[in-house]
């Protein structure tokens, strides 16, 4: 599948990025929700699309530079949300629990 670009509209409870290539979900770490990303396949499931983000097109204003070196896509891994202003994160991570419980019932 070739790259494309897709508008990030949430994160997961996990805080990936979630966006929506027509009717197929598109997961790609390390973004936030607004932001506008160019994105390389890596797998397709039942659930969706796991992709990469290759280019930042149009980026967040919750955007900040994370404190450990070793975060982002290729490292380490275990701090997601280190990228995001830590005033908004309760914000993202509240709507993200909220969106997990919706899907519960």
């Amino acid at each position: 599948m070739a790259q494309f670009e897709v508008e990030i509209a949430e994160l997961d409870a996990r805080g990936v990025g979630v966006g929506w290539q027509g009717k197929r979900r598109v997961l790609v770490p390390y973004t936030i929700p607004g932001e506008r990303v160019r994105v390389e396949p890596v797998a397709e499931t039942e659930k969706g699309i796991e992709g990469r983000g290759v280019r930042l097109i149009e980026v967040s204003a919750d955007r900040v530079a994370p404190r450990c070196f070793h975060f982002g896509q290729g490292r380490c891994g275990l701090c997601r949300w280190q990228h995001i202003d830590p005033r908004v994160q309760p914000l993202l991570k509240q709507d993200a629990f909220a969106e997990m419980l919706s899907r519960l019932g």
